[in-house]
């Protein structure tokens, strides 16, 4: 029965998941990958609609889009943040969450950050975001 219970709340927390839409605005001071895409330093926006992340420098630069999973925390944060796995110099996008949700958004590891995540230590950095 709790099995059933659990099932029943995670599809649902799922499902708003899937309705929900983030505009979001960031300013990364380090150059980043998201996915394969080696992204620079500066000013992003980020929007996540119906499991895609887009990813946008602002000023005419790069743009991508990343699929993403669902992802659960027990706290809410307290501001919305931007997160990255940093592994020695090199940072990947990991994930996103919106401030006062229990749910986000996690970004799939590229093959990249695989093989680095079996050879160094990761560091989580996290970075505030803004409402656009």
């Amino acid at each position: 029965m709790q099995r059933l219970i659990a099932g029943l709340i995670l599809a649902v927390v799922c499902a708003s998941l899937h309705a929900q839409t983030m505009d979001l605005r960031a300013t990364i001071p380090f150059a980043f990958r998201a996915g394969e895409t080696l992204l620079p330093a500066g000013d992003y926006t980020i929007r996540h609609r119906d499991n895609s992340l887009v990813v946008h420098k602002e000023g005419g630069g790069p743009s991508i889009m990343l699929l993403t999973n669902a992802a659960l925390r027990p706290n809410p944060p307290s501001d919305s943040r931007v997160n990255f796995n940093r592994y020695g110099e090199r940072y990947f996008l990991s994930s996103i969450w919106s401030q006062g949700n229990t749910a986000g958004y996690e970004v799939m590891k590229s093959p990249a950050e695989k093989e680095l995540a079996r050879q160094t230590l990761r560091e989580s950095v996290g970075i505030a975001l803004q409402r656009q």
